[in-house]
């Protein structure tokens, strides 16, 4: 099968140029809204990132202030517990002073109850 080519004329060639003006027409149409889409969405990305910055600081402010809160919080207590320990020590040993004078008491009641007659059970 031999191939067979087509006269070109200025017509025919006028015509391609047309179709292929059109194509390129059509063509950056399609490329300007592409850049335009793609403009709007990397400026909405944008907003939400500010806003996304924005809340993340607002919660590092929010999160270094309840930590500063417990730490105040944490140190009173503390402070607290040291005063209560240091107070501890001289109340075990009245404790054991009271209970040894309670001790002695008894003893010397029981000496009067049997010297006056008292009967205890």
């Amino acid at each position: 099968m031999k191939k067979t080519s087509k006269k070109v004329t200025l017509q025919t060639l006028d015509e391609k140029l047309d179709v292929i003006g059109q194509n390129l027409e059509t063509l950056t149409e399609t490329v300007d809204g592409l850049a335009i889409s793609t403009k709007k969405g990397f400026d909405e990305v944008k907003g939400e990132m500010h806003e996304f910055k924005d809340e993340m600081t607002n919660f590092k402010k929010n999160t270094e202030r309840t930590f500063f809160n417990l730490d105040s919080h944490a140190r009173t207590t503390n402070e607290r517990l040291d005063a209560i320990e240091k107070a501890l020590p001289p109340l075990g040993s009245l404790s054991e002073a009271l209970k040894r004078e309670v001790l002695q008491l008894n003893v010397r009641v029981g000496r009067i109850e049997a010297k006056v007659g008292i009967k205890t059970s």
